[in-house]
């Protein structure tokens, strides 16, 4: 008898114990507004400006690589027409590579 006795003010006290724990963990404040995250030392995040700053480096990112495209498309330009650029800016046939597009 005395067994089931302990085992039921065990089962009591845990239970309380889980009660008091939720209630608490509920009460951390008022909740982020929409758009809003909340980490778990209470600063509150702002989505929307997080997401414009990654769509604005990747427009970034986006135009980078349309201009390696871009410089690299125009040196196979010259290569294929058989020009290349010398040290005083002038473009000169380069006898060694006039060979067919």
């Amino acid at each position: 008898m005395k067994k089931r006795k302990t085992l039921s003010e065990i089962k009591m006290t845990l239970f309380l114990t889980i009660n008091i724990v939720m209630i608490s963990c509920g009460s951390g404040g008022s909740a982020p507004k929409e758009g809003q995250a909340s980490k778990a030392d209470g600063t509150v995040i702002d989505l929307l400006k997080i997401s414009k700053k990654i769509k604005e480096a990747f427009e970034f990112a986006e135009g980078v690589k349309d201009v390696h495209t871009f410089v690299k498309s125009v040196d196979n330009l010259a290569k294929a027409i058989g020009m290349k650029i010398q040290n005083g800016d002038i473009l000169a046939t380069d006898n060694n590579h006039n060979g067919g597009v």
